[in-house]
């Protein structure tokens, strides 16, 4: 499964074979839902508080 970066079109279960064949990084697949919500969410707001830092940290 080739994503080139767009982890965020997976589902959870994806994701998680994903991690655990070890074909992806959890901070991989965070920078790519924060850079989806950067790009989109000026336009839609769904997203109120955005705690990039502390994600980026926890997926570390």
């Amino acid at each position: 499964m080739d994503v080139s970066g767009e982890f965020w079109k997976l589902s959870a279960v994806e994701l998680a074979v994903l991690i655990r064949e070890r074909k992806a990084l959890c901070v991989e697949i965070m920078e790519s839902v924060l850079d989806r919500i950067a790009a989109h969410n000026g336009e839609l707001y769904a997203i109120v508080l955005v705690c990039g830092g502390t994600a980026l940290q926890d997926a570390r």
